[in-house]
């Protein structure tokens, strides 16, 4: 599985619908679609309809600045794509009922790679070897960065073999984009509340060592940012993304700045 560099975008069309999976709370579907050039390979990717969203496009683009930014801090997530549903296509599927929410999803949708069979569904309570400790302090310290309240204990989003994990489903990342009265300044927020209910609060057994995310946080320049927001396609800051990008990308900036403030409060709130 390869990372997608943030500063080349892949388009790719969609040209074959596969089949829904079982699980999953928007219905996804497997579909194999192709990038320009009469040499392109297919890729098989795992969509979410337009329709059965809570917000679209909202979550195309927070599952878009969150891989690449999963991507730029070390961590292993299926290679994201601007995946294109044509008319024609989606009309031309023969199952009605895919047909049915790739018509509702013509246009531009977030594509993951779909990711093969040597991983597994992470099941919670797994006893995690040292080196797997390591990658799941990382995990819990990109969830909290992101603000990600939804990879818990009855829902990890996550795959896993004995080399590490594979993370999914980012569209509740920057939860501070929603207007919650009372809620800490997002800067400097350590998101304890992230913390006691993520997958891996005691599967670390003590406070974990985040000094290599730190420094991978602290990596995020400005600049490598910059050619992460200006690779999200305008389709997904219409409607209810409207001035999204820019808080999301302001929110990250402060939080690397603040690093220091919030990271210890994090390794504080894990508990065996």
């Amino acid at each position: 599985m390869t990372a997608l560099a943030p500063s080349s975008p892949t388009e790719i069309l969609a040209e074959l619908a596969e089949r829904r999976l079982t699980t999953g709370r928007n219905k996804p579907i497997t579909v194999f679609a192709r990038g320009p050039g009469p040499d392109a390979s297919a890729v098989q990717c795992v969509i979410k309809p337009r329709n059965r969203l809570t917000q679209p496009p909202l979550e195309y683009l927070c599952e878009w600045i969150a891989s690449q930014i999963a991507i730029e801090l070390g961590l292993t997530t299926p290679t994201p794509y601007v995946v294109r549903i044509d008319q024609a296509f989606a009309q031309s599927v023969i199952d009605p009922d895919l047909r049915s929410d790739l018509l509702a999803s013509v246009g531009l949708v977030f594509g993951s790679e779909y990711v093969s069979d040597d991983y597994t569904q992470y099941v919670h309570g797994l006893v995690l070897s040292p080196g797997q400790k390591a990658a799941a302090a990382h995990v819990l310290g990109f969830d909290v960065f992101t603000h990600n309240p939804d990879r818990r204990a009855d829902n990890p989003n996550l795959f896993v073999n004995r080399n590490g994990f594979v993370l999914f489903d980012h569209e509740a990342a920057f939860s501070f984009l929603l207007p919650i009265i009372g809620a800490p300044p997002p800067a400097t927020d350590p998101a304890l509340d992230i913390v006691s209910h993520h997958v891996f609060r005691h599967a670390l057994g003590k406070a974990p060592d985040l000094g290599s995310f730190e420094a991978a946080v602290c990596g995020l320049t400005d600049g490598v940012l910059t050619t992460i927001a200006s690779s999200a396609p305008t389709e997904w800051t219409t409607g209810s993304a409207q001035g999204k990008l820019t808080k999301i990308m302001e929110v990250l900036r402060d939080r690397r700045d603040a690093v220091k403030t919030w990271l210890p409060q994090l390794q504080a709130g894990v508990t065996p």
